[in-house]
């Protein structure tokens, strides 16, 4: 016969465990991401073709040995396929309800690093799409600012890096005022992606630490400085993009720059637009725009660029020009006719007429 007290002893592993059967969380996600690239010098050399099983019946089995024995080791697994496997974990990464800003913030720096550096073009592309999204959840306001020389930058990284790899007292902590601090590593504007990739990790670190240390102004400031320098790791790698031999890529390159910084973003496309743009493109950011941007905040260089595929010769480049110039100026589109677009936004100014197509 079945004791009350095996029931009840079952129905507490149950409840321990449940949340193991539950859907993966973002944290594994992004340490799946992690371990899957071998990283060296700032470089993913390869997919790794082994990596720890942290699979939902796997983590199931490990909580459960961790309640009666010590540890509960992942055990290895092979990776076929390690580009599906991105993937998947990508689109779980965008899945995830998760409104935790520390880890927001780690996959924003992780998959600014995978868009710009991933071996797989196509793996980048969906990268730039998951880092957009996750710059959503943070309601991110990314300023571009000036860049700074790696010799000005220097000072602040080493005083963030002394006080991270130096254990402190939680009294002595606790004296400390780190914000001060974080709100300077946050200000810094690298000119190289792979230095703004090093100060996101270093931020993200120093919140990690002082989370642990019961800091939670410092974690929250540091957490807030991460946030920022992801988002400029994530502007640089879609800059670098916009050069990239694959359309998709140079396409979600585009799309990042208008999401993250309306302004400038378009002005750097409006440089390369004759060289980057082809007709597919063109119709990819003239959606995109379509979808909330004001056409004030639009550099002057590029609303020129709208207004002149307004008269181009392809019917469909010409017709998503049309369309969302008027979405953007707040008409119908369907009911405003090109005159009518082109004049009102002509009206914006800020630029040379001369300059326009016929």
């Amino acid at each position: 016969m079945i004791r009350r007290c095996d029931v009840a002893r079952g129905s507490l592993l149950v409840l321990a465990l449940l949340p193991v059967l539950q859907c993966a969380h973002p944290r594994i996600s992004l340490q799946q991401l992690e371990e899957i690239h071998h990283d060296e010098g700032g470089k993913f050399l390869a997919y790794r073709r082994e990596v720890p099983n942290r699979g939902r019946w796997s983590r199931f089995w490990r909580s459960a040995s961790r309640l009666f024995l010590s540890s509960g080791t992942p055990s290895p697994t092979e990776i076929d396929d390690p580009i599906g496997y991105c993937l998947r974990r990508l689109r779980e990464l965008r899945d995830e309800d998760n409104d935790v800003a520390l880890d927001l913030a780690r996959g924003l720096i992780l998959t600014s690093e995978m868009a710009s550096r991933d071996l797989s073009r196509v793996v980048r592309t969906d990268s730039f799409r998951t880092a957009r999204t996750l710059a959503q959840r943070l309601s991110l306001t990314y300023d571009v600012g000036e860049t700074q020389s790696d010799e000005a930058i220097s000072p602040i990284v080493e005083q963030v890096s002394a006080r991270v790899s130096r254990p402190v007292p939680p009294e002595s902590a606790a004296s400390e005022d780190p914000r001060s601090l974080a709100v300077q590593l946050g200000r810094c504007r690298a000119e190289r992606l792979s230095l703004a990739h090093r100060l996101a990790r270093l931020a993200l670190v120093a919140a990690q630490r002082w989370t642990v240390e019961g800091g939670e102004d410092a974690s929250l400031a540091y957490t807030e400085a991460s946030v920022d320098l992801g988002a400029h790791a994530l502007y640089l790698a879609a800059l670098q993009s916009l050069d990239d031999g694959s359309e998709a890529v140079r396409v979600e390159a585009c799309r990042t720059l208008l999401g993250l910084a309306p302004g400038p973003g378009s002005a750097e496309i409006a440089e390369r637009f004759e060289r980057l743009a082809t007709s597919r493109t063109k119709i990819a950011i003239f959606q995109t725009l379509s979808g909330g941007a004001l056409a004030r905040q639009l550099d002057p260089s590029f609303r020129r660029v709208v207004l002149d595929e307004l008269a181009s010769q392809d019917v469909a480049v010409a017709y998503w020009a049309r369309h969302s110039m008027a979405l953007l100026l707040g008409l119908e589109p369907e009911k405003s006719s090109t005159e009518e677009v082109r004049s009102r936004w002509r009206a914006l100014g800020d630029w040379d007429a001369a300059s326009e197509r016929s």
